[in-house]
């Protein structure tokens, strides 16, 4: 399988998008992204995160894009809702949620900080993770 096609199999389950790490991962090497960002192949949405010209620019797309700019982060919040098809809920600025010590600034989505973030139970709902709260 070729560099490209394993980036494709990030993308698939991502609406469209990844990250520069996974891009790596797959084999491709700094400069071939580069070109690929400067011929718009790779469609920058913010730092280390891109998204394929082929994929159309949806709400969920955004929403993956902010949890994959950070090393660890989950969909919270109005979005999660949304996610999980809660009514009264509509698509806005994502949603994330990242441990208690992390950088809450994003250009892309609102951040909230947990310090509960690693009690938190994951549900996976299309391909974006929203966390719920475990109870004891």
């Amino acid at each position: 399988m070729t560099a490209d096609r394993r980036l494709d199999a990030y993308a698939a389950h991502q609406y469209g998008v990844f990250s520069r790490d996974q891009a790596r991962r797959a084999g491709l090497s700094d400069d071939r992204a580069y070109r690929r960002i400067q011929s718009g192949a790779w469609i920058p949405l913010t730092p280390g995160v891109y998204a394929l010209a082929s994929s159309p620019p949806k709400w969920e797309r955004q929403v993956a894009a902010a949890v994959l700019s950070r090393p660890r982060a989950v969909v919270g919040g109005s979005s999660a809702a949304v996610l999980h098809g809660f009514d009264g809920f509509r698509p806005g600025r994502p949603e994330i949620v990242v441990p208690a010590g992390s950088n809450a600034r994003s250009t892309i989505a609102r951040v909230s900080r947990s310090i509960w973030f690693d009690e938190l139970a994951v549900t996976r709902r299309s391909v974006s993770p929203s966390p719920t709260r475990r109870r004891r």
